[in-house]
């Protein structure tokens, strides 16, 4: 009888422990979802092809990249500006792939550059601690926002 109440004692706890992993791990992917901006077709195309990267099978947009047909074009160095109709890049950098003429998405908003204060193949970047080369760097640019 004792044996039997230890038993049963073992395997509830068990089992609750389970479930509260359950609960937790459920929790936390929901704050993530929900903290992250998701790229809806490499999702659902990560969904048919099952080809997904090892964070899982949604995926999220790097909010410090700018990005074409579903694929990052573009780095973020710098201060972004946002003011009415337009938002201004200080630096792009690794923009080899952007086309130019067609809109970009930047988190949730389709922009589309009207103008750009200078271009450099490669800059170095020595601030202190972080001695690196950006390439295809865009300076000063100014988009607009589409609607």
């Amino acid at each position: 009888m004792a044996a039997e109440i230890a038993l049963k004692l073992a395997i509830t706890l068990i089992a609750l422990v389970l479930a509260l992993a359950i609960v937790v791990s459920s929790v936390l992917f929901v704050v993530g979802l929900w903290s992250s901006q998701l790229d809806p077709w490499q999702t659902v195309k990560g969904f048919f092809t099952q080809r997904f990267s090892q964070s899982g099978a949604v995926i999220t947009r790097d909010p410090n990249h700018i990005y074409q047909d579903g694929k990052p074009v573009g780095r973020i160095e710098g201060e972004v500006v946002k003011s009415e109709g337009t938002v201004e890049f200080a630096l792009l950098a690794d923009t080899a792939d952007l086309d130019r003429s067609r809109p970009f998405q930047y988190q949730r908003l389709s922009l589309l550059i009207k103008s750009v204060h200078g271009g450099i193949a490669a800059l170095e970047d020595v601030s202190p601690g972080k001695a690196r080369t950006l390439h295809n760097v865009m300076q000063r640019v100014v988009c607009g926002i589409q609607p």
